[in-house]
C-alpha cells in the first residue's frame, strides 16, 4: 500500500481487459465491475469508468430509453418515447401539408421502411453503432422523406390530368431529380470515408450506401404502393395551391431584386 499512495486517499486507475464475453454484453460487464468495485470498498460515487465498452454500455441504454423510458413520468410522452413522438408527429405533419391520410402514410410509411431498411445493412455487414453513427437513422429518414413527397407530389399532378397512367409519369418525372439528388449526396457522403476515423469512415460507408437503399426503395416501392392503393383523384386545390402560385409570381417577375439580396445574404 506504501507503494501505491503517495497520501491516504489518492486516485487509483485500474485498466481492465474484457473477455469475449464480457466484449459480447458490456452492460453485464459494466454491471460487474461496478458490483466490485462497492464490495471492495470504493462508494459508487467516486467510481468513475471509461472506455469504450463503457461508451457502447451507455449508447445502447441511451436508445433503448429513446424507444421506449419505463422511469419517464405519465404525463410526458416526449420523454417516454422520443421516437414513437417523433414519428407521430412527423405523420400528422405529412397529413396536413399533403392533405390526405393515405398519402401521409404512404409517405411516411415508405421513409420508416426505406430508413430500417438501410439501418439494417449495419448489422448485416458485421459491423456495430457508435457514437457517431447514433445519427444515421435521423440522417436517412429525412433524406427519404424528402424523396418520397417529391414522388407523391409528381404522382398528384399526373393523376390530376390522367389517374390511369398517373405512376409511370410520376415515376419518369421523378427519376432524374431524385437519383441526382441521392447519387451526388451518396458522392459527398462515401468522401468521409478518406477520414482516419474508424468511426467517420463507418458513417461515410453506411450513409452513402444508404443513400442508394433509400433511392431504390422510394423509386421502386412508393409507385408500387400507389399503383395498389391509389385513391381518390386530385381536386383542382390539391394541385394548384394559391399561395405557392403567387410566390412563384412574384419570385418570377421580381428575379433580379430576389437574385441579389439572396447573393447579398449568403456573403
Amino acid at each position: 500500500v506504501s507503494d501505491c499512495f503517495f497520501a491516504v486517499g489518492t486516485p487509483v486507475a485500474v485498466s481492465i481487459t474484457l473477455t469475449e464475453a464480457g466484449g459480447a454484453e458490456p452492460e453485464r460487464a459494466i454491471d460487474a465491475i461496478r458490483y466490485a468495485a462497492t464490495v471492495s470498498g470504493v462508494p459508487e460515487s467516486d467510481l468513475h469508468l471509461g472506455g469504450r465498452a463503457v461508451t457502447t454500455a451507455a449508447l445502447n441504454t441511451s436508445v433503448r430509453d429513446a424507444a421506449w423510458n419505463k422511469a419517464a413520468l405519465p404525463g410526458q410522452p416526449f420523454k417516454r418515447s422520443i421516437i414513437l413522438m417523433s414519428g407521430l408527429i412527423g405523420l400528422v405533419l405529412a397529413f396536413l401539408f399533403l392533405r390526405s391520410i393515405r398519402l401521409g402514410i404512404l409517405v411516411v410509411g415508405t421513409s420508416w421502411y426505406a430508413t430500417a431498411l438501410a439501418i439494417g445493412l449495419i448489422p448485416l455487414s458485421g459491423a456495430t453503432m457508435n457514437m457517431v453513427l447514433i445519427v444515421l437513422p435521423t440522417l436517412l429518414m429525412v433524406l427519404a422523406l424528402s424523396s418520397a413527397i417529391h414522388v407523391a407530389n409528381y404522382w398528384r399532378h399526373a393523376a390530376y390530368d390522367d389517374p390511369t397512367t398517373a405512376v409511370s409519369r410520376a415515376l419518369a418525372l421523378a427519376t432524374q431529380p431524385c437519383v441526382m439528388a441521392s447519387v451526388t449526396t451518396a458522392i459527398g457522403l462515401a468522401s468521409l470515408c478518406s477520414s482516419s476515423l474508424s468511426p467517420v469512415r463507418d458513417f461515410g460507408l453506411y450513409s452513402a450506401a444508404g443513400s442508394i437503399v433509400l433511392l431504390l426503395v422510394v423509386l421502386f416501392g412508393l409507385p408500387a404502393l400507389l399503383q395498389v392503393w391509389p385513391g381518390r383523384r386530385p381536386t383542382p386545390r390539391d394541385v394548384d395551391e394559391r399561395g405557392w402560385k403567387l410566390l412563384g409570381i412574384v419570385l418570377y417577375r421580381h428575379w433580379k431584386p430576389v437574385t441579389i439580396t439572396c447573393l447579398v445574404v449568403c456573403a
